[in-house]
């Protein structure tokens, strides 16, 4: 009888110990999980969005569609594109039609400009003023470039005879522009970085033989880009530094204050592994990580990155940590950090979700 009690005393022992052990976990676990703030259904869905204040704007069927942070649709105009390409420019919207010829700024209480190029849009990008590089082909399939104040107005053109235009941009100060062109000397490939001052001189071309060119921006008055195989820092027509890719480059993201880029193993085939750096305009590692998922877009601030997968958000701070991961089991159509008010959205299907960043 002593013996049975005994079995039953440590039995209990045990499953009370394991309980501790689950809960524990289970808390860890969730610790890491961040709660929504709010939710928010947006009637109708959309393609393609950008968050302009406490307002989103959205691509929807044809359409530019203006919803409150509450979901509720305010207002809505029509933009007849076959292939819309929306982005952020300041506080406004540009939307232009791809392979068509009109692009349009929007702010949240309406369309305040439309221009038409002569020619076919290829691509646009915009600086944090909200300035304009439109890239576009004209009828004899030549590269074109016109770039353009917040207002709308043309600052300066170019025209490319020969190669072809694969990017531009502006500085944020608005005093410094760039184009690349990819073009074929011989049997090899090269591309110029062609740098212009504000009133559309050139004022130096920088020539990289034997790469493909795949996207760059400035940052802090530098020019930072990437081919297949190093990064490079170029400050007025000067390259200040240049670095090797970590294995094969995937994707270069879209940041404003830093320059971050995805890559993979060498030699791995469908593998899951990936490399994550953030860089400065000094060319100083600022965060590298190993990751599990690829990376859709990345937002970078000062105290580390919100990475955005296809289902899942993460905050991994500036030690490569991560502070937090939130599933969204959905796919992610936009995400946006907000660091005035402390908190990032995201949009999956037709949901407007808010969640706190601490």
């Amino acid at each position: 009888m002593r013996d049975k009690s005994l079995k039953i005393v440590v039995a209990v022992g045990i499953i009370c110990i394991v309980s501790i052990l689950v809960i524990v976990n289970i808390n860890r676990f969730m610790g890491n999980k961040k709660q929504v703030v709010s939710s928010n259904a947006i009637k109708g869905g959309f393609n393609q969005a950008v968050t302009i204040g406490n307002r989103l704007l959205a691509e929807s069927n044809g359409e530019i569609v203006c919803y409150e942070k509450d979901g509720n649709r305010q207002w809505s105009k029509e933009i007849g594109f076959k292939n819309p390409k929306l982005i952020k420019a300041n506080n406004n919207a540009v939307v232009a039609d791809i392979n068509g010829s009109t692009f349009k700024q929007f702010s949240d209480l309406g369309i305040t400009y439309e221009r038409t190029v002569k020619g076919t849009i290829i691509n646009l990008k915009a600086n944090k003023n909200g300035y304009l590089a439109i890239l576009y082909k004209d009828s004899n399939n030549k590269s074109m470039l016109q770039f353009y104040n917040n207002q709308g107005k043309i600052i300066f053109s170019d025209k490319f005879y020969k190669g072809v235009l694969l990017d531009a941009g502006i500085s944020d100060d608005n005093n410094k522009y760039f184009a690349v062109i990819q073009d074929v000397i011989g049997e090899g490939l090269i591309y110029q970085v062609i740098n212009y001052d504000k009133h559309g001189e050139q004022s130096d071309v920088n020539m990289i033989k034997g790469e493909v060119y795949i996207g760059g921006h400035y940052i802090n008055d530098k020019l930072v880009f990437c081919d297949t195989a190093k990064i490079h820092c170029i400050f007025n027509g000067k390259e200040l530094w240049q670095k090797q890719i970590d294995g094969s480059l995937s994707k270069v993201f879209d940041t404003n204050d830093y320059f971050a880029y995805e890559s993979v193993p060498k030699g791995t085939i469908l593998s899951n592994k990936y490399y994550i750096k953030v860089i400065d305009s000094d060319g100083n590692v600022k965060l590298d990580k190993n990751i599990d998922n690829d990376i859709n877009s990345i937002q970078t601030y000062e105290k580390g990155i919100i990475a955005s997968g296809e289902r899942e958000l993460k905050y991994i701070n500036i030690s490569g940590k991560e502070i937090w991961d939130y599933p969204t089991y959905k796919d992610i159509k936009l995400s946006a950090f907000d660091g005035d008010n402390g908190y990032i959205v995201f949009v999956k299907d037709a949901l407007y979700v808010k969640l706190g960043t601490k």
